[in-house]
């Protein structure tokens, strides 16, 4: 079956938590996550 794993940031990295907090940044993140699965095909 098909997977993908996606890291968003690091747990100890205090800004890269700070923007996962940040709902403008979670959609900016979750558009670039569906633009590469859409436009990404298959390896």
């Amino acid at each position: 079956m098909p997977a993908m794993l996606i890291e968003l940031g690091d747990i100890n990295n205090e800004v890269q938590m700070k923007e996962l907090g940040d709902d403008s940044k979670l959609d900016e993140l979750c558009n670039a996550i569906l633009k590469g699965v859409v436009e990404g095909g298959t390896n």
